[in-house]
């Protein structure tokens, strides 16, 4: 007789925002993190760092994330010139998150932000543990 034996997995997949919620300023100019954030991301098998930045930011914010010891993970800046020129980085809405992660051949579990707009483009994309950092 063959026993068949069910291996399930519970893995935690994490999403996070950068600047506000991983440190007070903004990584392109090289802000400190917050105390312990980065112990604090350990515990997730996978991690993305995505933020509204402008896209050719991308290798700075990776840079920066490496500098400071992050947990290993896919680094994005998904933000548009026209936004950078509106804003002065940022995305206008929580529709540009919600469409990548939507897209994302990851779907996660956790989602991580300070702000209110990156919250609602977790709620979005389907994440069930969306989490409000407050500093």
């Amino acid at each position: 007789m063959l026993k068949k034996w069910l291996l399930t997995l519970a893995l935690l997949l994490a999403v996070t925002d950068l600047d506000g919620t991983l440190t007070r300023g903004d990584t392109l100019f090289n802000a400190q993190p917050f105390p312990g954030v980065q112990d604090s991301l350990k515990e997730y098998d996978e991690v993305l760092y995505l933020s509204c930045k402008v896209w050719v930011a991308r290798p700075a914010q990776t840079w920066w994330l490496e500098a400071n010891d992050f947990p290993e993970g896919e680094s994005y800046a998904i933000g548009s010139i026209t936004n950078w020129w509106t804003t002065g980085g940022g995305c206008l809405t929580h529709k540009p998150k919600c469409d990548f992660l939507k897209a994302y051949p990851v779907k996660f579990t956790h989602g991580f932000s300070e702000d209110e707009q990156s919250l609602e483009a977790y709620r979005c994309a389907g994440i069930p543990n969306v989490i409000k950092v407050v500093r």
